[in-house]
């Protein structure tokens, strides 16, 4: 197998192309390969990258409800959920900005 950086088998992707390999691997071959996990991975994500993740989450949630909302898709969904959702959004990107600027 060719090497790859450290960065891309970090990754999502990365890890997510690993896992479909075992599994072509496994599957089409008489003998399983084995996976190989490192314990040395450091997975650790900041608090400005876990609040970006939350935010542009909790956006993508509230501006999904409320188009599926306005378009009528959904139609027995509370507005006051879609309220509390706003607000969250509004305060995670808060937050995440003040973080993304703070001088350490």
């Amino acid at each position: 197998m060719a090497a790859t950086p450290c960065c891309y088998l970090l990754s999502p992707l990365g890890v997510m192309i690993k896992i479909v390999r075992i599994y072509l691997a496994q599957k089409y071959t008489l003998f399983p390969a084995k996976i190989e996990i490192n314990p040395s991975a450091n997975f650790f994500m900041s608090w400005s990258q876990r609040l970006a993740y939350v935010f542009t989450s909790s956006l993508g949630a509230t501006l999904l409800l409320y188009f599926l909302r306005a378009f009528k898709v959904i139609t027995s969904f509370p507005g006051g959920i879609i309220l509390v959702l706003a607000v969250f959004s509004i305060a995670s990107g808060l937050i995440y900005g003040v973080l993304k600027t703070k001088r350490y």
